[in-house]
């Protein structure tokens, strides 16, 4: 299944990438940074040793769509979750033959958040 990915954030800025992922400077507030142009399964999570800036200080929407569950999607997610001081959503789109939406609303929404009024949705 292949899956798309995307972060938003509020400033002018560049972002360190998740392996494999477009790299994407931002010329507008509130535009995408990260996207795969060719999406596929993400096949390799590496974390970063430091967290990136605008992952801690500016991040505020997180949108992944057609998140399959794997858990190196699984793992990114979570880390962002964790990592993400000023997030306001995260929203986590699935395609129903690949992930039982229990299972996703169970796993992510049990890990530990950075931010306490950031909204867990799933679509």
């Amino acid at each position: 299944m292949n899956s798309r990915r995307s972060i938003t954030t509020p400033r002018n800025q560049v972002t360190h990438t998740v392996r494999g992922l477009h790299r994407q400077t931002l010329k507008q507030p509130s535009r995408t940074i990260l996207k795969n142009p060719r999406p596929r399964v993400m096949d390799e999570w590496n974390q970063p040793n430091t967290v990136p800036e605008c992952l801690f200080s500016s991040l505020q929407r997180l949108s992944w769509s057609e998140y399959t569950g794997e858990p190196q999607e699984r793992d990114t997610v979570v880390y962002i979750l964790k990592h993400a001081l000023h997030l306001k959503t995260a929203t986590i789109k699935s395609s129903e033959l690949e992930v039982p939406k229990f299972e996703m609303l169970k796993e992510l929404s049990l890990s530990s958040r950075a931010s306490a009024a950031c909204q867990l949705m799933f679509e």
